[in-house]
């Protein structure tokens, strides 16, 4: 058997790490029916999962001819299941900090549409107010000068257009010209 020339064939991703055990033998026997446990895992560090580590080793016991012949047949498809997902838990925690960040992302641009609404909604309640002080002193037509513009708060363009209507007739009353 060609052990090491059969590993990259595998194309596992990550550290195998084969640890074995020997059983004590009695004086005289064969050395070639010692018993063997065999323990291969597969530790990939770039996998950042947690549960990566809840991935048990593979056992197999027998002697050592028996172990030569079953490693590679026995472990290789075991092995590199483990290895591709290990490879897929990464991917996944990748995604997952990306969805991150574009939800960061999201709830940025909300909170400046959210800015700019209520930057708005003050802008607009001055103005009113300022127009109110001024219809109260009977100014009119000052008043309605001082309308916001509907173009800039166009949430607020059916009460500016209101007001405006309101304002006019007011200032008009009167007049010679008026309706």
């Amino acid at each position: 058997m060609n052990f090491f020339s059969q590993l990259p064939a595998l194309s596992l991703l990550g550290d195998l790490t084969i640890v074995t055990r020997c059983q004590p033998l009695a004086p005289g026997a064969d050395p070639s029916l010692a018993p063997l446990t065999v323990s291969v895992a597969l530790n990939n560090q770039a996998c950042g999962d947690p549960a990566a580590r809840m991935i048990m080793p593979l056992v197999l016991s027998g002697t050592a001819a028996e172990i030569d012949d079953a490693f590679f047949t026995h472990l290789a498809t075991p092995l590199q299941s483990t290895s591709a997902l290990l490879v897929s838990m990464e991917a996944h925690l990748k995604s997952v900090d990306t969805a991150k960040q574009e939800s960061a992302m999201a709830k940025e641009a909300e909170n400046a549409e959210k800015k700019e609404k209520d930057r708005q909604k003050k802008s607009y309640d001055d103005a009113m107010t300022k127009v109110a002080e001024l219809e109260n002193v009977g100014k009119h037509r000052e008043a309605c000068g001082k309308l916001p513009d509907a173009d800039t708060h166009p949430l607020y363009e059916d009460a500016i257009a209101r007001k405006k209507t309101e304002l006019m007739n007011k200032f008009s009353q009167g007049s010679l010209f008026g309706a």
